[in-house]
C-alpha cells in the first residue's frame, strides 16, 4: 500500500499544478488541521475491530483545491502521526497501516480532482463535483482496505455490517465534503470565511457522537439480550461460561476474559474458566486460591465493578497478573442470591484506546446478567451432576472398579436374600487363582490387573444368565449359582470354569496360564445362619483344594473347618515364635564338587513348635508371607547367622562363606541397605563372606528399585545369588544389567539329571550360561554321587544337598568345620 502510493505521487502527483490563483496554504498548516481532524473523530466497531471517522475531508478538500498537490500529501503524511502515537497509543505497524493508507488516499484523491478538472480557476459546480468524487474514491478506498485487513486476519465481515459500514462511510464523506465545499467557496472570497467553518464543524462532530452514543445503546442492549439467550440455551455451564467469555472478548476487544466460580466454603476449590484471543477454553480447572481471594476482594462490597490498571497495591496478585501478561483489565463481581459466587475479567484491550466508563457500565450489567442465568445453570448443573455421581457411586459401591464385577457387598446381599428367603437351589463357587502373587510379583501389577479382568470375562462366559460373579479382593472371585440342585450340574460349572482358565491367556505380549483352585457350597446341604458364614465355608473348601494339589474343586465338609482353624493358631504363634526363642538358624554346607572342601554354608531357619515339633520353611513360611512376619524371620535370620559365622573358624579353601536368603517383601523395602550394614558392623562378619540369596520373582517386582539397592548392596562389599533359577516367570535379560555373582541351580534340574539328553542340557545350559556371564554355580539339591559327577562334568563348581551334609545345627556345623581344618 505504502510503494502504490510512493510509486502514485513520483509518477504522476508531483507534477500535477495547483488549482487557480488562490491563496496557498502552507503544507505546516495543512497538517495541523489534518491532525486536529483526527483528534475529532467518531468511531465505529466490528467485534474486535474499530473504522474512525473524522473530519480529514474538511482539509482535504481544502488542499485539493487551494494547495500545492505535494504540500497536500506533505500535511497528509506528517500531521495524523502525532495523534496516532501520541493520543491514540497506536503500535509501530497500526500507525505505518494508517500513515500508508492516509497517503495513498490522498494521492488517488488528487489524480481524479485534476483529471476531471483540467484547467479551472473558479471555485464553481465543475470544482465541487470534482471534489466531492475525489473525495468519496477516498473515503471508499480507505474502507474497503481496512475491511480486508480485517478478514485477512482471519476475522468473517456479514454482508449487512460491510454494506452499513460503506454507507456510512458514503453519509460522512458527503457531508463533510459539502461543509468543506461551502467553506471554500467563501474562503474564495475572501480567506477570513474560514473562521466561520469552526462552529458547523464543531457541530457535525458532536452530531456524529451523538448518534452513535445512541447506536452504542442500543448494540449494548443487543449484546445483554444475546448473552443472556446464549447462556440459557447451553447445554451445560462449561459451555455457557465459554460462550460468554467468547462474546466478552468480541465486544470488549480483549485478549484475556476469565470467570472464576467461588467455592461455597473453605474446604472446596475455586475453578477458573479462561480464553485467550485466538485460542481455546480452559474450563473448569482449579484455580490459584489466593488469586481468587484477592480478586473477589477487590469487587466485594460497595465496588462490584472496576478498572484495574498495574501496579496493584498487592504484590503477590500483581505478580500473578504479570506472569500472564496482563496490563490493564475489567473485573467484577458475580453476584449471587446470597453472596457473590465468582469474578468476571476482561483485559489487554487489543485495539483503538483503553477501558473507559462506558464499557466499565456495560461489563458490570454484563456480570449482574451473567450472574442470574450462571447460578441457575450451575444449579441445574449441580443437580445433574449429584444425579450421576449417585448412579456411579451407587455401581461403585456394588461392584469391583477393576472388573466391573459384583463386589463383596452386593454378593452377600444377594445370598443374604437367598438364605432369608428359605430356598435352597443355589450353589456357591469360592475361586482363588494359583500362584497369582508370582505372576504379580514377577510380570508388575499392572499385568497382573490385565490378567484378573481377563480372567472375569472368561468367569462371565461361562455362567448362564441369572448367575451372578463377583470379585471378592485380591485374586478371589465367588460365584453364585441359581436354580441348580444337582452335584453333577454343579460339578460341571465347576470343571468348565477351571478349563477355561487353564486356556492361556495373552496380556502384554506375555502368554499366562491362570490356573484356579475351587471350593464349593451346596445350598441344600448347607447348614448356615449368615451369608458370612456360608461365603467362608467355601473359602475353607477352596482352601481344602489349594493344599489338595491346586488345579482342582473341593466340596465343603465340616472336618475342613478344622484344618482352617488349625492354619489360624499358626498365624497366632508365629507373632510371638521370635520372641520366645522359638525360631532357631541350621546351616547346610556347601561344597567344593572337585574337592569336597566347604567352601560355604547356606542358613536355612527352623521353628520349634511347641506343639507340633520341629517345623521346616515349607510348613510355615507361606504363612509369614501372608501375614507380614516374614520380615521379622528374615531379620532373625541374618543377625544370628552373620552372628555365627563371625566366629567359624577357616575352611580347607579359607573363610567360609555365609549365605542368606532374603525375602521378595523384604527386597522392596529400602531399609534393608542399612539392617544389612548394622548386622555386619555388629557381627564384625566381613561383608566379602556374605552371599544374599534373592528369588526371580522378588528382582522382577519394581525392576528399577530393586536393581539401585543391589547396586547398594554390591558397594557394601556383599555378594549376591539368584536362588531357585530357571523356576521364575522373568526374562533371562535380567542378568545382563543387574549385579548378580552366583547361580544357584534349582533342585528340579539336579533331579532330572541322567533321565534323558534333554534334561541333562538343561543343566548343562546354565552351568554354561553362568560361566559366560562370570557367575558361579551352585548346584541344589544333590542326593547322589553320579549327579555330583555330572555336575562336575558340565563345570559346575560348587554343590549343596543331602549328599553332602543334612541341614546342621551351628554347633555341629562349627565341629564340622573344626575337623576338617584339623584333617
Amino acid at each position: 500500500m505504502g510503494t502504490s502510493a510512493l510509486v502514485l505521487t513520483l509518477a504522476h502527483v508531483r507534477h500535477l499544478p495547483a488549482l487557480g490563483p488562490h491563496p496557498r496554504p502552507a503544507w505546516w498548516l495543512l497538517a495541523i488541521a489534518f491532525a486536529v481532524a483526527e483528534l475529532c473523530v467518531v468511531h465505529v466497531e466490528f467485534r474486535r475491530n474499530v473504522h474512525i471517522f473524522s473530519l480529514s475531508e474538511l482539509p482535504l478538500v481544502f488542499g485539493l483545491i487551494f494547495a500545492q498537490p505535494w504540500a497536500m500529501l506533505l500535511g497528509i503524511l506528517l500531521g495524523p502521526i502525532v495523534v496516532l502515537v501520541v493520543n491514540r497509543g497506536q503500535s509501530p505497524v497500526k500507525v505505518a497501516f494508517n500513515v500508508a493508507l492516509f497517503w495513498l488516499g490522498g494521492a488517488l484523491a488528487a489524480t481524479i480532482f485534476h483529471a476531471l478538472l483540467g484547467a479551472q480557476d473558479a471555485v464553481g459546480p465543475a470544482v465541487w463535483g470534482a471534489a466531492l468524487l475525489a473525495t468519496l474514491a477516498n473515503a471508499v478506498l480507505g474502507a474497503l482496505l481496512v475491511c480486508a485487513v480485517i478478514r485477512l486476519s482471519g476475522q468473517r465481515i456479514a454482508a449487512a455490517k460491510l454494506v452499513r459500514t460503506l454507507a456510512m462511510a458514503t453519509a460522512v464523506c458527503v457531508t463533510n465534503t459539502c461543509l468543506a465545499l461551502g467553506g471554500a467557496a467563501a474562503v474564495a472570497t475572501d480567506a477570513r470565511a474560514a473562521l466561520l467553518l469552526i462552529v458547523p464543524a464543531a457541530a457535525v462532530v458532536l452530531a456524529y457522537r451523538a448518534y452513535m452514543a445512541e447506536r452504542r445503546k442500543h448494540e449494548s442492549l443487543e449484546f445483554l439480550h444475546e448473552v443472556t439467550r446464549l447462556l440459557a440455551r447451553a447445554p451445560d455451564i462449561s459451555a455457557g461460561i465459554a460462550g460468554l467469555l467468547q462474546r466478552t472478548l468480541d465486544v470488549f476487544r480483549g485478549d484475556v476474559a476469565e470467570i472464576i466460580l467461588l467455592p461455597s466454603d473453605q474446604r472446596s476449590e475455586a475453578l477458573r474458566t479462561t480464553l485467550e484471543q485466538g485460542g481455546t477454553v480452559e474450563p473448569m480447572v482449579l484455580a490459584d486460591r489466593y488469586v481468587a481471594d484477592a480478586l473477589h476482594a477487590l469487587v466485594d462490597g460497595d465496588t462490584p465493578a472496576r478498572l484495574l490498571e498495574r501496579p496493584l497495591a498487592d504484590p503477590l496478585l500483581d505478580a500473578a497478573l504479570e506472569r500472564r501478561g496482563i496490563q490493564r483489565a475489567m473485573l467484577a463481581a458475580l453476584p449471587g442470591e446470597t453472596r457473590v459466587v465468582g469474578t468476571f475479567l476482561v483485559a489487554n484491550r487489543s485495539t483503538v484506546g483503553s477501558f473507559d466508563g462506558h464499557d466499565l457500565t456495560l461489563f458490570g450489567t454484563l456480570a449482574n446478567h451473567a450472574s442470574v442465568s450462571l447460578e441457575y445453570d450451575r444449579l441445574e448443573h449441580l443437580v445433574s451432576q449429584l444425579r450421576e455421581l449417585q448412579g456411579r457411586l451407587e455401581h461403585q459401591a456394588y461392584h469391583d472398579p477393576l472388573t466391573g464385577l459384583a463386589n463383596r457387598a452386593l454378593f452377600l446381599d444377594q445370598l443374604g436374600e437367598l438364605l432369608a428367603s428359605g430356598r435352597r437351589d443355589y450353589t456357591v463357587l469360592f475361586l482363588d487363582l494359583d500362584d497369582f502373587k508370582t505372576i504379580n510379583d514377577s510380570l508388575g501389577h499392572s499385568i497382573g490387573d490385565e490378567l484378573l479382568e481377563a480372567v472375569a470375562g472368561r468367569l462371565r462366559g461361562a455362567l448362564k444368565a441369572g448367575d451372578l460373579a463377583s470379585r471378592l479382593g485380591g485374586d478371589e472371585f465367588a460365584v453364585l449359582l441359581h436354580d441348580v440342585d444337582d452335584s453333577v450340574a454343579v460339578t460341571r460349572v465347576a470343571d468348565r470354569v477351571i478349563a477355561l482358565l487353564e486356556r492361556p491367556f495373552t496380556v502384554a505380549g506375555h502368554e499366562i496360564s491362570a490356573h484356579a483352585s475351587l471350593g464349593i457350597v451346596e445350598g441344600w446341604t448347607a447348614d448356615v445362619e449368615s451369608a458370612e458364614e456360608l461365603l467362608r465355608n467355601a473359602d475353607v473348601a477352596m482352601y481344602t483344594a489349594k493344599n489338595a494339589g491346586k488345579q482342582r474343586h473341593e466340596v465343603f465338609e465340616p472336618a475342613m473347618h478344622a484344618a482352617v482353624m488349625r492354619r489360624h493358631r499358626l498365624k497366632e504363634d508365629l507373632q510371638r515364635a521370635a520372641e520366645r526363642g522359638e525360631l532357631v538358624v541350621e546351616l547346610q554346607p556347601i561344597v567344593e564338587l572337585a574337592t569336597g572342601n566347604v567352601a560355604a554354608a547356606e542358613a536355612l531357619v527352623r521353628w520349634n513348635h511347641p506343639e507340633r515339633g520341629r517345623m521346616t520353611p515349607g510348613d510355615f513360611i507361606d504363612v509369614a508371607e501372608e501375614t507380614g512376619r516374614i520380615l521379622e524371620v528374615d531379620r532373625f535370620v541374618l543377625e544370628h547367622a552373620c552372628g555365627l559365622a563371625a566366629r567359624w573358624p577357616s575352611g580347607e579353601a579359607g573363610a567360609v562363606a555365609l549365605h542368606v536368603n532374603v525375602s521378595p517383601r523384604e527386597l522392596q523395602r529400602p531399609e534393608l541397605i542399612r539392617r544389612v550394614s548394622d548386622a555386619l558392623d555388629t557381627t564384625g562378619l566381613p561383608p566379602n563372606r556374605l552371599v544374599l540369596e534373592i528369588t526371580e520373582s522378588g528382582l522382577m517386582r519394581d525392576p528399577r528399585a530393586v536393581l539401585g539397592r543391589l547396586q547398594a548392596l554390591r558397594e557394601l562389599g556383599v555378594r549376591l545369588a539368584i536362588d531357585d533359577f530357571g523356576t521364575g516367570y522373568s526374562s533371562l535379560s535380567y542378568l545382563r544389567w543387574m549385579p548378580i555373582d552366583v547361580l544357584k541351580m534349582d533342585k528340579s534340574f539336579v533331579d532330572d539329571l541322567g533321565s534323558g539328553d534333554q534334561r541333562t542340557a538343561l543343566a548343562g545350559t546354565i552351568a554354561g550360561l553362568a560361566r559366560t556371564l562370570s557367575m558361579t554355580v551352585v548346584a541344589e539339591g544333590i542326593e547322589r554321587p553320579e549327579q555330583a559327577d555330572m555336575l562336575h562334568a558340565m563345570q559346575c563348581e560348587f554343590g549343596q544337598g543331602y549328599l553332602f551334609a543334612a541341614p546342621l545345627r551351628p554347633e555341629a556345623f562349627g565341629a564340622l568345620l573344626v575337623a576338617r581344618a584339623a584333617a
